[in-house]
């Protein structure tokens, strides 16, 4: 019968498959002894399913097991755990190089032959352990240049890139769906003022807080990112047009509905919101609406910020400010 092992090392799981019930019981005593866990399986297909659920760091699988074999479970797992390096070490009695090279071929790391010497185990153990924390320190270092290559240093918000990407692909699954997707573009009123009079260290301060202000009333499926400078875009997937004003004003008014406390200064900033929502056809380009929310932006501005204009609506409808600041 096979059995299958998982050893929690810390910070390693490391799971043990062999088919002589007599040596796992040995292994399982030893390795309870260094403090780990050990669980079983009855055979290949049980480890597989197990390690596929739960991949561990480093696996210690026999060569011959019901079910699927040593190798097989090797290469099988290899396929299914692309996103992560499991660390495989085959058990057996063959010691030909033709085995050898079979077993490794399959997908398997290291080799240790039947009957197990346990300091030579701990001893591949190790080496598995060194190259898993080679592995996680690759991983770790691969997702702060992720992060750098898409993250805003000064907000922690998508960089100007990362949200055209992101943007672009909500028009593209607004086009396959039939659907609406708006962009909101947003521009912190008096910036440049707010800068010269108390400084760019209070102005950092103030793009945080509206940046958080923003995120605050967005949805898990809506995308936000700083443009450059005081000016951020927002993309609004799966909206109509009757919902885009009532939405843009939400996220307008989270920002300017409560004074700024920054340094121990208390400063009211408010944002202009330049909106449009391509609904229609495919023929709206990122760059064609992107340019329309500037133009709109630009209205917003003209008519005294602190309000929203959707561009494409008439002069009429975007009407006058009301005495929030709004437009009716």
């Amino acid at each position: 019968r096979a059995g299958l092992s998982r050893v929690l090392f810390e910070p390693l799981g490391q799971p043990i498959a062999d088919d002589d019930r007599v040596s796992l019981r040995i292994l399982q005593k030893h390795l309870s002894k260094l403090g780990h866990t050990v669980d079983t399986a009855d055979d290949g297909t049980s480890a597989l399913s197990l390690l596929v659920r739960d991949a561990p760091d480093v696996a210690i699988i026999d060569w011959m097991m019901p079910g699927v074999d040593g190798p097989e479970l090797c290469r099988r797992l290899r396929q299914k755990t692309e996103d992560r390096y499991v660390y495989m070490i085959l058990l057996t009695t063959r010691d030909s190089t033709g085995d050898l090279v079979r077993g490794l071929d399959s997908g398997a790391d290291d080799y240790l032959i039947k009957p197990v010497n346990l300091p030579e185990l701990e001893a591949r153990l190790r080496a598995g352990q060194r190259i898993i924390e080679l592995q996680r320190n690759l991983i770790a270092a691969r997702e702060r240049l992720r992060q750098q290559a898409t993250q805003d240093a000064l907000t922690g918000l998508l960089n100007r890139g990362a949200i055209f990407d992101w943007a672009q692909r909500a028009l593209q699954g607004a086009v396959r769906d039939s659907g609406g997707c708006a962009l909101l573009l947003v521009d912190v009123d008096h910036f440049k003022h707010l800068n010269d009079t108390h400084g760019h260290p209070v102005g950092d301060d103030a793009l945080r807080e509206i940046a958080r202000r923003l995120a605050a009333p967005l949805r898990p499926s809506d995308g936000l990112g700083r443009y450059g400078g005081e000016e951020f875009l927002i993309a609004l997937p799966h909206i109509t047009r009757p919902e885009l004003r009532p939405r843009a004003e939400e996220i307008r008014c989270a920002v300017s509905q409560a004074p700024f406390l920054v340094q121990g200064q208390s400063i009211a900033i408010s944002v202009s919101i330049g909106a449009v929502i391509s609904d229609r056809e495919p023929r709206d380009t990122f760059e064609a609406l992107l340019a329309c929310a500037d133009r709109a932006l630009l209205q917003a501005k003209r008519y005294g910020r602190n309000r929203v204009v959707v561009e494409e609506e008439t002069t009429e409808s975007r009407g006058q400010p009301t005495s929030d600041g709004q437009t009716t």
